[in-house]
Formats: structure tokens, C-alpha cells, sequence
């Protein structure tokens, strides 16, 4: 067994983890300020030297950006500090215990520095960060011959889907189904694409066994966004090659409650946000035919 001639030797010969439990230890104080005297002559000695830590989750998730509480339990007396976050809002701050913001997915690090008048000590964490965001339904389709139709998945962010076919059948859950029609005709096929920020909507008209339908054939949709709209709807129709004659909406009874002769071309922006909470049918009216789709105000 090793022979220290003080209390100060035998300090710094400790682990670390040991060496901090003593910093705490009343009966050491004496000690540990001749020890800090001993480094830092001239500098008024803290109680100890500085032990950075802090509390944070490992992994946050939000639907937009994410925003993470850091906790300060460093040790030490009379303490400053300097926190370090690329990638987040703000990258640097001098607070105890900051809030910073995150935009984007990623892992980050996370320093930490304590500082008083007998040293510094660092600490460097990572955290997992997931921005989910809101799912945005779309789908196309293609058709495999008698009448069924094989649906294409488009959708983003999403972790569930309910397809209503428009013939009164069952509602399917599967990613991108197959469905056999009994008859020809125009159907609405509607796609709800959820997770856990929300639900997003999606409508085409289908053409099952037609030939010469003008407007929405396959891979030509006329396309809403956001659904569910909480302010400003943007219609797309520029992939159909023209213009619309009037854009009108529909509350869920049948009321008109917007009208607007189109002069945009390719796209127009709806106000939404005047209109209460509910289902509302968005009608677009070309020279041969007319074209539905179906919006949730939140």
C-alpha cells in the first residue's frame, strides 16, 4: 500500500468517481482548497473543483421541431457554464438549464462545460432526435385488366392507411391493394393516410372499364394539400393541360360556401381559415367535366 505524505497527494492519486465523492465530503474541504490554492495560486478556492453533468432523454420525437429541456447537475460552488448544440436553436448558451431547438432528424452532440475558480471540467453527450411531421396521403393507379384496378402508394410519412374503393365494399388497410370491380364506371377512390401527428386525405376518380374519359386519367390528378387545411388550401391542376371555368366549395350538406371564376393557371390558393372545423367538397368545373375532392378543415 502506497505512503502519502498529505491528504492532497492522496486525493490526486483517486479515481475519478472517487475523487468526486470526496469533493463533497465536509471533512475534505480543508484539502480540497489547498489542493486548488496549489494549482491556481493567487485564485479565492471554490469549495471544490467543478463535476459538469446534466439531464436529457437519450431520443425525442415531435411532429415538427423538437424541442429538448436540458437539465444542470453539475457540482461545484460558484459555477458558470457554457453549452455547446450544433445543429440546434441556440447553438451556444450560457443558462443553467437551456431549451434548444431541433429542425431536422438527426444525432447530435451535447457539451457541456463547468467552470469556477479551481478548474473546468467537460461533459459530451448525443442525443437522438426524430421530426416525424405530418403525413401527405397521394396515390396513383394502374389498371391489371377486368376490372381490377392495382393502387400505387405515394404517400409520405405515414403509418396507416384505410382506402374506401367508392363501391360500397369494404375499406382495406393494406399499403397499395388490388381491387376488382363488379362494373364499369367512374369511381372515388379515397386514401386516409395517418400517423401519430394526424390524418391526411386523398381523392382521385377512377375510370373502371371506360374508354374516352376526359380529365383525370391515370397519372393526371388534380391535387389539394395540405388535408386536413388549417388555413390555405393550394389546388394543382396543371397536369391536365387546362383551366378550370369556376373553383367552388361545398360544405358536407351540399351548402356553397366559397365561388371563385378561375383566372389562375395551373394552381390557385383557397382561404380556408374563415370556415369552421368539418368536411368540406372542393368542385373544379372544366369545359367537359368536373372533377371533386373532398378537404378536412381542423
Amino acid at each position: 500500500m502506497p505512503f502519502f505524505q498529505s491528504v492532497e497527494q492522496m486525493l490526486l492519486s483517486l479515481p475519478f468517481f472517487l475523487f468526486s465523492f470526496f469533493l463533497q465530503n465536509p471533512a475534505c474541504e480543508g484539502a480540497v482548497s489547498r489542493l486548488a490554492e496549489t494549482r491556481h495560486p493567487g485564485v479565492a478556492p471554490a469549495r471544490s473543483v467543478p463535476v459538469a453533468l446534466f439531464e436529457a432523454p437519450d431520443s425525442v420525437a415531435d411532429c415538427t421541431a423538437v424541442t429538448v429541456q436540458f437539465v444542470n447537475q453539475s457540482l461545484g460552488d460558484n459555477l458558470s457554464f457554457l453549452w455547446l448544440f450544433p445543429g440546434g436553436s441556440p447553438a451556444t448558451s450560457a443558462q443553467p438549464d437551456p431549451e434548444v431547438e431541433y429542425g431536422q432528424s438527426g444525432r447530435y452532440a451535447v457539451t457541456l462545460i463547468a467552470v469556477n475558480g479551481s478548474g473546468a471540467d467537460t461533459i459530451v453527450r448525443e442525443i437522438a432526435v426524430t421530426v416525424i411531421g405530418y403525413p401527405e396521403a397521394m396515390f396513383g393507379y394502374h389498371f391489371a385488366g377486368n376490372r381490377l384496378v392495382q393502387f400505387d402508394n405515394h404517400s409520405q410519412r405515414a403509418a396507416n392507411f384505410t382506402w374506401y374503393f367508392g363501391d360500397g365494399s369494404p375499406a382495406s388497410d393494406d399499403y397499395a391493394p388490388g381491387h376488382q370491380y363488379a362494373q364499369n364506371g367512374q369511381y372515388t377512390v379515397t386514401l386516409l393516410a395517418d400517423n401519430f401527428c394526424g390524418t391526411s386525405v386523398f381523392q382521385e376518380l377512377v375510370p373502371v372499364g371506360l374508354t374516352n374519359v376526359p380529365g383525370e386519367i391515370a397519372g393526371k390528378p388534380v391535387v389539394c394539400y395540405p388535408n386536413p387545411v388549417s388555413d390555405k388550401l393550394y389546388l394543382d391542376w396543371s397536369a391536365l393541360g387546362q383551366e378550370p371555368e369556376w373553383v367552388r366549395v361545398f360544405d358536407a350538406r351540399g351548402g356553397l360556401v366559397q365561388s371563385t371564376y378561375c383566372a389562375a393557371v395551373g394552381n390557385l390558393t383557397l382561404d380556408m381559415n374563415t370556415l369552421p372545423a368539418g368536411a368540406y367538397w372542393i368542385w373544379l368545373k372544366f369545359q367537359n367535366h368536373t372533377v371533386r375532392r373532398m378537404v378536412i378543415r381542423e
